[in-house]
């Protein structure tokens, strides 16, 4: 890569990052002088999809996509996708939308931070990375597992250089869980009974993940 050509590729990097933090703050403001509150979110979006019509999954994965870009936490759009569609849809929606929504992180960290990652890291950055490459499905697939906040894993898989094919699989995987848990719960409200399944996923999760933790310390 030749000098001038590193420059303007940089050069686009802090324009859409200078961008992005205008946008977001903007959007923080608009947010703010609406007066709704996080949780008031997933109603929020069952009526504004809803009134969609047949283009409301659409809109809704949209809406989730973009998600990403802002660090709204992705909670509130698997419970509204319960809340739309009922437990089962809901779910179907939700995973597309949430997949959908960590490849855009990913790839957005990616792009952005990668390369300075590579060329700044100090040695316990690097000896994290080489750990998290080592096994990167089973890595990141822990970190799925534990109900961390799901954008910082997938900025963290971007910015590690963690390759796509394992990065997706493991999260794949690793979102179920979770996605399962909050749009089971969301769309218990039409069956309340789905309730106890949502909760029971969600402890089978941090049992699993604290299983797959111990053993790959053991090995």
């Amino acid at each position: 890569m030749t000098h001038g050509t590193a420059s303007r590729k940089n050069l686009l990097r802090a324009g859409f990052i200078a961008a992005w933090a205008l946008g977001a703050v903007w959007g923080f403001y608009l947010w703010r002088q609406s007066g709704l509150p996080l949780r008031e979110l997933p109603d929020a979006l069952r009526a504004f999809v809803g009134a969609a019509g047949p283009w409301g999954p659409a809109l809704y994965l949209l809406l989730f996509v973009l998600r990403s870009a802002t660090l709204v936490p992705a909670s509130p759009f698997v419970l509204a996708a319960g809340l739309i569609w009922g437990p089962w849809m809901g779910m179907l929606w939700a995973l597309i939308g949430i997949n959908l929504s960590g490849w855009a992180a990913y790839g957005l960290a990616r792009w952005l931070g990668r390369e300075w990652v590579s060329t700044h890291e100090g040695p316990w950055m690097k000896k994290a990375e080489e750990r998290l490459r080592a096994a990167p499905i089973m890595s990141a697939l822990m970190l799925r597992l534990l109900l961390l906040p799901y954008d910082p894993v997938n900025f963290a898989c971007g910015l590690v250089g963690i390759p796509f094919g394992p990065y997706a699989a493991s999260t794949a995987l690793g979102v179920l869980p979770g996605t399962v848990t909050f749009s089971l719960f969301g769309g218990s409200l039409s069956d309340p009974r789905v309730l106890a399944v949502s909760a029971g996923v969600f402890i089978s999760s941090i049992a699993l993940a604290r299983f797959l933790k111990a053993r790959q310390d053991a090995a």
